[in-house]
């Protein structure tokens, strides 16, 4: 039950990274569309400029953020602050004067369901809140609670809108925490490849599930190309590829399958050679010499062996 309870974890985390990035794109396009002569900038690119700044100091971060929901959203009085526990970090806003009401019926309703609880304007309420959203992070909770906004703005899409560039801000600076507290950067991955990588390799560590990684390597750049193409028609939705050049002659394929052991990264395998049968050079290529695969465990300290 445990090891069930930490692969939905992982697997409910990547649906909402996935959902929270198509959303905000989508919602930045709108405003796009919208504001194009007034506003010569997206929605994304403010968040992104906003993000960089973590790196360097995550609570200016945050002020900038609910200086971008003033700005965008006219969120005239808000709150973030993080949970661990029944501790609670130092809350940041812009108004000096601004509390953490902890004891608020929307922060413990939004605590409780772990989703975004609003006020409603048809029933009398003691809310000091108009709305309250959490997310989730590696340790703890924070917490945006929105205490004044114009009426005309507090509206479910507005809301909506803002709760997942909440949400996608700060996976995205956790993101950033994850990844220097482990060591997960590699000049050679893509950054949301290792970092998939280095999470799996922690769960691996911390609860003993495995993930599997298969490793398809050539020199012939034509056919692993083509190679390419099939893999990316059967692959799962959840499953991750990187390519890269090795030894500057060799083309390698990498694909990691969460959750999955090598017996299911073999099965994989035989799949794209099947689908492969009516191509007789791709499959002569591939039962030759020149073209070598690996089918390991995830290890990601290990990773740089699996190239060689």
């Amino acid at each position: 039950m445990e090891e069930e309870a930490v692969k939905n974890s992982y697997l409910t985390q990547k649906l909402e990274e996935n959902t929270n990035a198509f959303y905000t794109l989508k919602i930045s396009y709108d405003q796009l569309e919208k504001s194009y002569i007034t506003k010569r900038f997206s929605l994304q690119d403010s968040l992104q400029k906003i993000i960089s700044i973590s790196q360097q100091e995550e609570n200016a971060a945050k002020i900038e953020f609910l200086k971008l929901l003033k700005q965008q959203y006219q969120v005239k009085k808000a709150v973030l602050v993080s949970c661990i526990g029944a501790k609670t970090k130092a809350a940041l806003s812009l108004n000096q004067k601004s509390d953490f009401y902890k004891d608020d019926i929307l922060i413990k309703e939004a605590l409780i369901k772990m989703k975004p609880a609003y006020i409603d304007l048809n029933r009398k309420t003691d809310a000091k809140y108009l709305g309250v959203i959490p997310t989730a992070k590696v340790e703890g909770i924070d917490l945006l609670a929105i205490e004044d906004m114009p009426f005309t703005f507090f509206n479910e899409d507005t809301l909506l809108q803002i709760s997942v560039i909440f949400t996608y801000f700060i996976q995205s600076i956790e993101k950033n925490n994850f990844m220097e507290f482990h060591g997960c950067k590699r000049s050679y991955l893509d950054e949301d490849f290792a970092y998939e990588l280095c999470k799996l390799q922690n769960i691996k560590n911390i609860y003993n599930i495995s993930s599997s990684i298969l490793i398809l390597k050539s020199e012939n750049l034509k056919y692993m190309n083509e190679l390419l193409s099939i893999i990316e028609q059967l692959k799962r939705a959840v499953d991750m590829i990187q390519t890269l050049t090795v030894n500057k002659n060799q083309y390698a394929i990498l694909i990691v399958f969460p959750f999955s052991n090598k017996v299911n990264a073999e099965g994989f395998f035989n799949r794209v050679k099947r689908k492969i049968d009516t191509n007789r050079s791709l499959l002569n290529h591939i039962d030759s010499k020149n073209f070598v695969y690996k089918i390991e465990d995830i290890a990601y300290n290990k990773f740089e062996k699996l190239l060689e």
